[in-house]
């Protein structure tokens, strides 16, 4: 986000301005932590879960930085098919409630949901409906996607999940849990399997 931001959008700064304070918040090593944030940047790019649980515990400089704005926030949200989640939805909902006039922008590749109640819930999360989109075969004729060949290497490794967390999460909309993911990526045997059969 950050990359396409400064390749793409600075050259669009109205005058007077000439720049824009963006700050990157993760945990990784080479990004800034949560209290550096500034109540005058422009743009924060933080993971949604970080920046929810930060919301939620009224982190002192986020919520700065949010009534900085005066109401005039604008919300990007990626992966935007996630918000009927709870965490996600009490997220929205919340700097809704404290942001009357914030814009929200949700981005997804896939924009409908199985769950009708959850598919509900995207329509009041975003009330102005799909804005834009394109179809697969568009994306495809454009060099953007690539046509998909199937198929389905069998890595043989199976993470393991406590069995009652495993029963909290299977049914929920949430994500696969980062503990989860992390034992997943981290691990060499099943990457060089992947890698092999690519």
């Amino acid at each position: 986000a950050y990359d396409t931001l400064r390749k793409d959008a600075l050259g669009h700064i109205a005058e007077p301005r000439n720049e824009l304070s963006v700050r990157v918040v993760s945990g990784a090593p080479h990004h800034w932590d949560l209290p550096t944030i500034q109540a005058t940047d422009d743009v924060v790019i933080g993971t949604i879960g970080m920046l929810q649980r930060a919301w939620g515990e009224e982190h002192e400089a986020l919520v700065s930085f949010i009534e900085s704005a005066k109401g005039r926030l604008f919300v990007v949200f990626d992966e935007a098919h996630h918000a009927p989640a709870p965490t996600y939805r009490r997220f929205v909902l919340s700097l809704r409630e404290r942001c009357e006039q914030m814009y929200l922008l949700g981005l997804t590749a896939t924009p409908t949901h199985m769950d009708e109640r959850k598919r509900g819930w995207l329509l009041k999360a975003f009330p102005q409906g799909i804005v834009h989109q394109q179809t697969a075969p568009a994306l495809m004729a454009q060099g953007v996607l690539a046509k998909p060949i199937f198929d389905e290497p069998k890595t043989e490794v199976t993470p393991e999940f406590d069995e009652r967390a495993y029963r909290t999460w299977v049914g929920t909309n949430r994500d696969v849990p980062e503990d989860i993911i992390s034992s997943l990526a981290e691990n060499q045997e099943r990457n060089d399997y992947i890698v092999n059969w690519y």
